[in-house]
């Protein structure tokens, strides 16, 4: 059982700009709103913002969704328990495809498309 380990992750990433307008974008989509995200917060590193977090309640996870920005200015998403147990880390993800990759791994389901 590998562990959601702030510090660890810290030097491997790079620190994570204009947070609080990523934040803002992910919030504002449909899909955001069906895995039940709250709980928005910051993951910090000595002041320097490293990470976001926020939780979950979708069909397929139900815990944290955590994003990091990696040495290749791409974005690893982490799906964690409640207590930090990593389910399972998604690695290079590019911007645009953020929202769609977290949607897979949270809520999505085939039978939406036949709606």
């Amino acid at each position: 059982m590998e562990t959601f380990n702030l510090i660890e992750i810290a030097a491997k990433c790079r620190p994570l700009e204009d947070v609080q307008g990523l934040a803002n974008a992910i919030r504002r989509t449909v899909k955001s709103m069906s895995w039940g995200s709250r709980s928005w917060t910051l993951r910090q590193v000595a002041g320097v913002t490293i990470g976001l977090q926020f939780r979950v309640s979708g069909h397929h996870h139900k815990g944290l969704v955590i994003l990091t920005v990696n040495g290749a200015d791409l974005f690893d998403i982490y799906l964690t328990k409640l207590n930090g147990e990593i389910k399972e880390k998604i690695s290079d993800i590019y911007l645009e495809d953020l929202i769609d990759v977290i949607d897979r791994k949270v809520e999505y389901v085939s039978t939406y498309e036949n709606r």
